[in-house]
């Protein structure tokens, strides 16, 4: 009743129609921030899960977000609507840069506690909002006058090989001793974390109690910007504009925070921490942010062909996190101290698959070769490790699922070239055929039928064949992989008629678009 009530007035104090269409959660968005960093700095593990799910609430309403309309510098020929257009823009570039800077360095810091994914979900839905914009040279964007000079870009994206040392830009935070030695911090706060958790409260117990007097110590994280004024505090909140102050001067760049969720979700657990209830869900969900984030980077609504400066951007990330990823996923077995083998965690396995399938970008495996013998552009190798993770032997189907999905995007994103090679073709069949033997879990069958889908895609359709101009390099390439996958036409049929008949009516619906997509075919 009393936000309905304050809401009213709030809302009825903007009587000149300039702030029209915006939420009360906007206009209080200062406000509202600076309710959550406290909450972030308090020593209650509660109130910082509280602060995290608010934020991603802000996200989740696209206000912690890009601003929802293109900013005119006029409109018609009526006055200048520019001022309060940016205004609402830095608003919002502001409060996420101050987000993302806050709980970036939350997720830096080694201590593992309750509650700490939760922090690298908001920080996932908050990056992914403006990953798409990370790239842009358009200031209006950050409500500022020049992209080059903004000092709050919240997230930025940089293909420059020297920044990947870089969490915020030119920083070389990961150079440093404390980064560098992050993974084995990260196990010995851990098993000291287990014997002081308060598990029932979700409070700190007095064991940690002490360390943590008075909020967080980001001391040791103020290398992060090389500076001790990396965030402004938001007490500094100006009564009269409402505007949050300038989180950082050096952006959060979009190959930093992947390298650190990375770090993150690999970070090889002890033998005595194997079924920890908080290390296991806390890597797993560095992992799942990953994804988001890489995912989000990918253009959507069916565009296949990205820009050169976003192709060039996808390699990069590529080349630098999928040789980890692989490794990890080809690691059938850990061994611990005792030399005593035992299988890993079945749903990190799977989190590395989506990440893998997130990171593939358009045209894999067109580069040539440097001789530096790395094997990740091996569309063919990919394709035996997913037929292998998505066979019988594989008993979790969460696993089974995620092969079957990486190799979709391994289908929708390789080169034409690398695709059109019968290993290939034969591999990413088996593939679906392995997905198709297992009655008791629908989703395994329909990530199958979504590799098939994406193979059959890769041929173009009737109306492109129709369309297309001769000389078009497209409809070349279309051709090819048509006459590729001609041979093995009745074995997809067949795999697409057979699942007409299942129980599960998005697995019919998937399986009735295959047919109608190889319908013209010779």
């Amino acid at each position: 009743e009393v936000w309905d009530e304050g809401g009213a007035v709030a809302n009825a104090g903007g009587s000149d129609g300039s702030d029209f269409g915006v939420t009360l959660e906007e206009k209080l968005l200062p406000y509202l921030v600076k309710a959550c960093m406290l909450a972030l700095d308090d020593v209650s593990w509660s109130r910082r899960v509280t602060a995290c799910q608010a934020l991603m609430d802000l996200t989740e309403m696209e206000i912690l977000a890009p601003a929802p309309r293109k900013l005119d510098t006029q409109k018609g020929g009526g006055p200048p609507v520019a001022g309060q257009s940016l205004t609402r823009a830095r608003r919002r570039a502001q409060a996420s840069a101050e987000v993302l800077a806050t709980c970036t360095k939350l997720i830096g810091k080694p201590r593992l506690w309750v509650g700490k994914a939760e922090v690298v979900k908001a920080v996932a839905k908050i990056a992914s909002k403006w990953s798409i914009v990370g790239g842009t040279s358009d200031a209006t964007v950050f409500g500022a006058d020049d992209a080059e000079t903004c000092e709050w870009i919240p997230f930025q994206q940089t293909h420059n090989s020297q920044d990947w040392d870089s969490l915020f830009l030119g920083d070389g935070w990961f150079k440093s001793n404390d980064a560098a030695s992050m993974p084995s911090q990260l196990e010995e706060d851990k098993s000291a974390a287990s014997t002081t958790i308060g598990r029932d409260d979700g409070n700190m117990t007095d064991g940690n109690e002490e360390e943590e007097e008075g909020g967080l110590d980001f001391d040791d994280e103020e290398k992060i910007v090389g500076s001790e004024q990396l965030l402004a505090r938001t007490s500094d909140v100006s009564e009269d504009e409402g505007d949050v102050p300038s989180a950082t001067k050096a952006p959060l760049t979009v190959s930093g925070l992947c390298r650190l969720l990375l770090q993150q979700g690999l970070s090889p657990p002890s033998a005595s921490s194997r079924d920890n209830d908080i290390l296991l869900p806390y890597r797993a969900a560095s992992l799942g942010a990953l994804a988001d984030i890489l995912n989000s980077l990918h253009p959507t609504n069916g565009q296949t062909t990205p820009n050169t400066s976003d192709h060039d951007h996808d390699r990069y990330l590529y080349k630098h996190i999928a040789p980890a990823l692989l490794s990890e996923i080809r690691m059938k077995e850990a061994t611990d101290g005792n030399q005593k083998s035992k299988l890993k965690a079945p749903l990190i396995t799977a989190r590395c698959l989506g990440c893998l399938s997130a990171s593939l970008y358009h045209g894999l495996g067109s580069d040539k070769g440097d001789g530096s013998g790395e094997d990740e552009d091996d569309v063919v190798g990919q394709s035996r490790i997913f037929v292998d993770l998505s066979g019988g032997k594989q008993p979790a189907w969460t696993v089974r699922e995620a092969a079957a999905l990486a190799a979709a995007s391994l289908a929708a994103r390789a080169s034409s070239e690398k695709l059109r090679k019968h290993a290939a073709i034969t591999a990413l069949l088996e593939c679906a055929t392995n997905t198709q033997k297992d009655r008791k879990f629908w989703r395994v069958r329909l990530a199958g039928l979504q590799l098939l889908l994406a193979l059959v895609q890769r041929a173009g359709s009737a109306s492109d064949i129709s369309t297309s101009s001769g000389g078009n390099a497209d409809a070349t390439e279309r051709q090819l992989m048509l006459e590729a996958l001609l041979p093995e036409k009745e074995r997809i049929a067949k795999i697409a008629r057979t699942c007409l008949a299942d129980n599960e009516a998005k697995v019919t619906d998937l399986a009735t678009k295959i047919c109608g997509a190889i319908s013209w075919w010779p």
